[in-house]
């Protein structure tokens, strides 16, 4: 009974079942050595059930580590999706990043206050001068 569980939107499916059945394994084996009565909670939630009720603090630890795993899984495989959208189309098309935030600002025609007070456009895209170290005394 060692089936992954699917969370929230697949970004990834094949990705994402890989990385939870991991993490269920790995705490699978936390719990066999620490708390083994308890495993009912993770392989088969019908059983946990009749978990008796001093075990019941040890069985609900269980499901708030796992729950924090499986959170931890959906951010990993969502942070792997942007990367790779943002290797495949470049930056401006990570939804919510900082580069997509200007791109957006650029494509509906806004222009940046300083280079509203320039006389040439082409000073608005000029990069700063790099920072010089000031000389030692």
């Amino acid at each position: 009974m060692n089936k992954p569980v699917k969370i929230g939107p697949v970004v990834d499916g094949h990705y994402i079942d890989e990385i939870t059945a991991m993490l269920r394994d790995q705490l699978r084996q936390v719990i066999r050595v620490r708390e083994p009565r308890v495993l009912a909670v993770i392989d088969d939630p019908d059983e946990a059930a009749h978990i008796p009720p001093e075990l019941m603090e040890h069985a609900l630890q269980v499901i708030g580590i796992w729950l924090q795993l499986l959170n931890i899984a959906e951010e990993n495989a969502a942070m792997r999706t942007r990367r790779r959208l943002e290797v495949q189309s470049g930056a401006d098309h990570v939804t919510g990043s900082f580069s997509h935030a200007i791109a957006a600002i650029a494509a509906a025609g806004s222009i940046p206050r300083r280079c509203r007070k320039r006389s040439t456009p082409s000073m608005c895209n000029r990069q700063s001068p790099p920072i010089q170290p000031k000389p030692s005394a």
